[in-house]
């Protein structure tokens, strides 16, 4: 009878669950045949695709957004978004934009993080992220819902009640510009603390550097042409 040689996998699985159950083991256990690095290339790249996915639909939803007019010329631009039948939808889709962004964002923290960047830089920069999507959902309620109504109020009014719907309508535009300039703020801000943080991981620096640098003008570009049409 021939004698059967010890199965390798057999070696193998009892190494591996004695590498998990040790005591004296200090950390996360790495897996067995994946790379570390490898790992956070994979991170990156997701990371920054789903970046650049956010990009893309704010470059949708800003070709779709009425943009005929001068932003600050209140009268024909009024008069614009109040003939738009798409206009509530279009600011759902930017508003899903930057959610999408944010998404990218805490993706990017997951990697950072395990690359050994701050961990206090990289809560900075999730607590940051999340406050600029509020405000740009304040912003997108502020000017995709109540201005929106405010200029069909106007251009619906006559006499001397359309005076006062303009000057409604007006009110709320302010409004939603001090909203605006606050979140365009915080999300400076969220940039500033992500890079930051990318400073400390060279090598994730470079993965989101890579697919960001090939993807965002792109983007910029398909959106000009759009805009041109």
């Amino acid at each position: 009878q021939v004698a059967r040689s010890p199965d390798p996998r057999g070696h193998d699985n009892a190494l591996a669950a004695y590498l998990w159950v040790r005591p004296h083991a200090a950390g996360p256990h790495p897996v067995l045949g994946r790379s570390p690095r490898l790992a956070a290339s994979r991170a990156g790249r997701l990371a920054a695709a789903v970046l650049v996915g956010g990009g893309a639909l704010a470059v949708v939803g800003g070709v779709l957004h009425p943009h005929a007019e001068a932003p600050n010329s209140h009268a024909p631009v009024f008069a614009e978004y109040a003939q738009s039948t798409d206009w509530v939808w279009v600011h759902d889709l930017q508003l899903l934009s930057a959610a999408v962004v944010a998404a990218g964002f805490l993706v990017v923290s997951g990697v950072l993080t395990r690359a050994g960047a701050s961990a206090t830089v990289v809560r900075l920069g999730n607590g940051s992220a999340a406050a600029t999507v509020s405000l740009i959902g304040v912003n997108m309620a502020v000017d995709g819902v109540a201005l929106k109504g405010a200029v069909d109020a106007w251009a619906a009014a006559g006499g001397d009640d359309k005076a006062a719907r303009f000057a409604a309508a007006e009110a709320i535009r302010r409004l939603e510009w001090g909203v605006n300039s606050f979140f365009t703020v915080l999300l400076g801000v969220t940039v500033l603390l992500f890079a930051t943080a990318l400073l400390q991981c060279p090598r994730v620096a470079t993965v989101l550097f890579v697919v960001m640098a090939r993807g965002l003008p792109a983007l910029d570009r398909v959106g000009q042409a759009l805009a041109g049409l």
